[in-house]
């Protein structure tokens, strides 16, 4: 009985402490669903977005069934992002030393002719930022490239905490590279994406240790 409490107590706390601390996704316009527009495609990124290199948001309106996203279709809404060569889209977020930072986006290979090329690969990232906008330090995360199957919907991750010096955190999304006296480039698609602060994990685990540390208090008096 004493141990069956003691866990529930234990995951009450450790839950209590995720709800309190995880902050909503803090992406303007995740889904590049922003503004309605006619066709296959638009050049830019959408608000809330600064975009570098080539840069679409495209929907299910091209010639094939297969063209401008892939044959799976947006993986929310209607649109998704595009980006081709070497290019990439950002947002900067406010941050403080110390804060967990935890960003995710839905990734897919196309299976077009904007298939990933061997040696590429789109990727996501989280750099940290000084307040002149400088590059602190970097987190590199999850990315797909040539070999990811195509017309796969693939969850990419990337965590960390900010260093010493950070006032704001960049979500970061990056192909490349192109070479153009090679095979050319691709241009994975981009969905649904998240910037989140999270509980850091040696919090948990301090209040973990805590409660357990009670849990030995209540077994001595039980016995």
């Amino acid at each position: 009985m004493t141990t069956l409490l003691s866990r529930g107590i234990l995951g009450l706390a450790a839950m209590t402490l995720l709800a309190a601390t995880a902050s909503a996704n803090l992406l303007v316009n995740p889904g590049f669903e922003d503004t309605p527009f006619a066709g296959a495609e638009e050049a830019g990124v959408g608000t809330g977005w600064t975009g570098f290199g080539a840069n679409f948001r495209v929907q299910q309106a091209g010639p094939g069934p297969c063209d401008p996203i892939s044959c799976a279709g947006a993986h929310g809404g209607t649109v998704s992002l595009k980006n081709f060569g070497e290019a990439g889209a950002y947002q900067d977020v406010a941050a403080t030393a110390g804060q967990a930072f935890a960003a995710s986006i839905w990734a897919i290979n196309p299976a077009n002719a904007d298939a990933l090329v061997l040696g590429q690969i789109g990727a996501l990232n989280i750099e940290w930022l000084n307040g002149a906008g400088d590059n602190i330090g970097t987190v590199f995360g999850d990315t797909i490239s040539a070999a990811t199957p195509t017309d796969v919907w693939t969850l990419l991750t990337a965590t960390g905490v900010a260093p010493a010096g950070t006032e704001f955190a960049r979500f970061v999304l990056i192909t490349g590279p192109f070479d153009p006296a090679g095979p050319g480039g691709g241009a994975p698609r981009w969905d649904d994406a998240t910037f989140e602060v999270v509980p850091i994990p040696g919090a948990i685990l301090l209040l973990g240790s805590g409660l357990l540390g009670l849990m030995g208090i209540r077994r001595k008096k039980a016995a």
